[in-house]
Parts: C-alpha cells; structure tokens; sequence
C-alpha cells in the first residue's frame, strides 16, 4: 500500500472514531437529561451523601438538576448548613450549585466536583485574641479538615451576593465590612487565579476590582498556619496581583493594610494598584493614585489645603537593589495646579563595591511636597529639627552617594532651583540659584 493510501485509511479510522465518541457522548448526555429531572425524588438521599462527604449537616428547601454544556449540575436552594455537634449554624445560602468535572470522570477517572457556586449568603470571618479564626462562630480547623491529597484540587468556585464581615480586635480597623457582587477562583494544582468584583460598606468604596493569581502552595501554607506545613522546595513561583477602586477611602484602607497610624488621616480617590511576587519577595509595584481634598497629620489648617493630589510611578526590584520612578506628582492647592514633577531614586545593595544611591528630580515644587513629607516625621522632629515651611521649584537634581559599610557614606548633589525656607519667623535665602554639594 501507498504511503497516501495509508495516510488516507489512518484519516478514515480517526474519524471512524471521533464519530462513535461523540454518539457515546450524545446517548450518555440524553439518558442524563432524562434521569435528572428524577433528582427532586431523591432529596432525602442527597442530604445523606452530602453530609457524608462534608461532614456537616447539610439541609436545603427543595434541588433542581440540569446539564449544561460544562457537564450535570445541582443546585440546591435554601440552604442550611451546620455542624453535627451541636447544630451551630456553619453557612446560610439562597443558592448553592454542585456540577461534575467531565474531564476528570473521563480522563482520571474519578468523580469529583469541578464546580461550586454560593450565592445569597453571609459570612462572619474573626481573629480572636488567642490566635483562634473563626468563620461564623465555627473555629477554622474544623472547617479546613486535612485532605487525604495534598495538591489543591482542580476547581472553579463562584461566589455571589455576598455579604463578608472581617473582625479583628487586636487591629486598628477592628472591622471591614465588603459586598462581594462577584467572586470567580479557579483553583489548581500550582496557581489559584481570582477574579473579583465587590464594595466596601461603610464608606469604604465603591466598584473594587481584584483580579490576579496566586501559588496555591503559599495558599494552603497560610490556611494551615496553624499546622505542621512541609515547605516548598522548589523555585519560586511568580504571580501577581491588581486592585483597582473608585472613591475609595485611602487613608482607611492604608489603615486597613499596615495596622498602624498612618500620616494621611483623610483622603478619597480613584486607585489603580499592580504588584508582582517571586515567592513571597515584591518584583514590581506600580501605583495611580487621584486623591480629591486631603488631610495630613501634624500640618496646620493653612497647610492642609490639598484640593487634589495625583501619583503615578513604579518600583521595579532588580537583581542588585530596586529602581523607582516618579512619573507623575502634582497637587493642586488654593485653586492652583502646579505642573507636574518627575523623578527617579535607584538603590544598589553592597556586593564587592559599596552600596550606593543615585537620585534625579525635575519639576519638584518643595512646598507641596515638603508637607507631605514632614508629616511622616515624628512629633519630635516635627517641632524641633524640621522647619516647618519650605518653598521653591527643584530642577535638573542630580544626586549620587556611596554608602560604604566601613566608613562615613560620600555623596555629591546638583541642583537648580528657587527657594525660601522659613522656621519659626526666619527666612534662608531667596532667588534663583545654582547649589552644589559634595562631601567626601
């Protein structure tokens, strides 16, 4: 036979047997849609295997089947799920689907849900002062029961309407209320990636974007804190994560993040955050931030009239320091909008030289941004070494200092500026100057 007449019977058996596997499929799928409708009858015994596999009391109203395209779903409504000690109430939901992972019925073999969807539900998540997570009055190991596998299954769960109360005592915000609109994670053996659309209550901002991936490894590490957890071997995974709001409360939500005071104590705006990992060490961060009317912690009534504030920049890590840009600062103040100022600082860590610091700066209006600076002072410095007023534009600032771990740090500064610089009624200079600093 001929190398084209066997390429032509190979193509003949290959679609010979493409078509009885979909016939196998079509027959499998209609014999499915007719038993489903069945499901309802047998309530009482899905309860049962429910709350076999789960380990907890699991009740709904009534359960409805059907088989989309993804593979045979049910869904269960009114549901009710407790413990079988005691019957504390664990989840209350108005919706909770169950649908079956085809590849894995067909290609592993094993029958296992590929997706879950809850919707209609609220969730009470709280930080006791012994150290104990609780998650609606239930402590969290006794939810996170250890599986048998120790790989993340492969999963995809949507979360819907649902309303999340996090409580922490020991935390400057003790509570964070959220309204997740909609929730998509699909889980996997080595990346869980997220999805999210919600709104924090009480003001903390509206339309909040979270969407990114995660190592499922640093995952399971930190739900199981509590527990002997092998660690990973392996080199690092990269991922990422992106945050995006409108009229957020930023100065509540930096208090939120860090869990301690923070010298913005009042500021609203739009934020567009992106940040990079490699295992659990930052490769990039890049921030936009408009802020509207703002308040700063240890400025005067005089000094706290920032209509508007605008960032932009990022921070890159590199294999010998990290890099960041200014790419845009501007504030506007009594009515005024100063043009924008760039910059950029890059940090190199000792090796076989020094460590050393190179700096660059254009456009940098110093009465705008000294007081945002002087707020990060302590009340000691505030009073006593920093002045309190500093005016002028910076231009062309070059800046280069080499910070020898055995020695003095040498450095060499450049600038051209227009400057004032008042403390307590005394005034340092005025007009247009050429300064140049060097020590060594």
């Amino acid at each position: 036979m001929t190398e084209g007449g066997k390429f032509r019977r190979g193509r003949r058996w290959l679609a010979g047997i493409a078509a009885a596997v979909l016939i196998l499929l079509a027959v499998v799928v209609g014999v499915a849609r007719l038993l489903l409708p069945m499901a309802p009858e047998y309530q009482d015994e899905i309860r049962r295997i429910a709350s076999e596999a789960t380990g907890f009391d699991v009740r709904f109203g009534r359960l409805s089947a059907t088989w989309p395209i993804s593979g045979p779903e049910i869904q269960l409504y009114e549901v009710r799920i407790a413990t079988l000690d005691g019957g504390h109430p664990v989840l209350a939901a108005g919706e909770l689907s169950v649908g079956v992972s085809l590849w894995q019925l067909i290609v592993e073999q094993r029958l296992r849900p590929g997706r879950i969807a809850v919707s209609g539900a609220s969730m009470r998540i709280e930080h006791l002062p012994s150290g104990e997570w609780q998650l609606n009055g239930v402590p969290l190991d006794k939810l996170l029961r250890q599986p048998s596998d120790p790989e993340m299954p492969r999963l995809d769960l949507r979360l819907e309407d649902i309303a999340l109360v996090a409580v922490d005592p020991a935390r400057l915000e003790s509570t964070v209320k959220l309204h997740v609109e909609q929730c998509d994670l699909n889980l996997a053996p080595d990346l869980v990636r997220i999805k999210a659309h919600f709104n924090g209550e009480d003001g903390l901002g509206n339309s909040i974007e979270l969407t990114g991936e995660l190592p499922s490894g640093l995952l399971r590490q930190r739900l199981n804190s509590g527990t002997q957890v092998a660690q990973s071997t392996g080199p690092a995974v990269d991922w990422n994560l992106n945050v995006a709001g409108k009229d957020l409360d930023i100065a509540r939500w930096l208090r939120v993040v860090v869990n301690q005071p923070v010298p913005l104590m009042s500021g609203r705006g739009a934020l567009e955050l992106n940040a990079g990992f490699s295992g659990t060490v930052p490769r990039e961060i890049s921030i936009n931030m408009a802020l509207g009317p703002t308040r700063w912690a240890g400025l005067t009534d005089t000094q706290n009239n920032y209509q508007s504030l605008n960032l932009r920049g990022p921070w890159v890590g590199t294999s010998d320091g990290w890099e960041a840009t200014l790419g845009r600062f501007a504030a506007e103040r009594d009515g005024q909008v100063a043009p924008a100022a760039t910059g950029r600082l890059r940090f190199t860590r000792a090796t076989k030289d020094p460590a050393s610091i190179e700096a660059a700066a254009s456009a940098l209006r110093l009465q705008d941004l000294w007081p945002v600076l002087r707020s990060f002072a302590s009340s000691g410095l505030q009073h006593e070494v920093l002045p309190a007023l500093v005016q002028g534009t910076v231009d062309n600032l070059q800046l280069s200092a080499s910070l020898p771990a055995d020695a003095p740090p040498t450095y060499k500064v450049e600038a051209k500026f227009r400057t004032r610089c008042q403390d307590a009624g005394a005034r340092l200079g005025s007009g247009r100057r050429v300064w140049q600093l060097e020590r060594q």
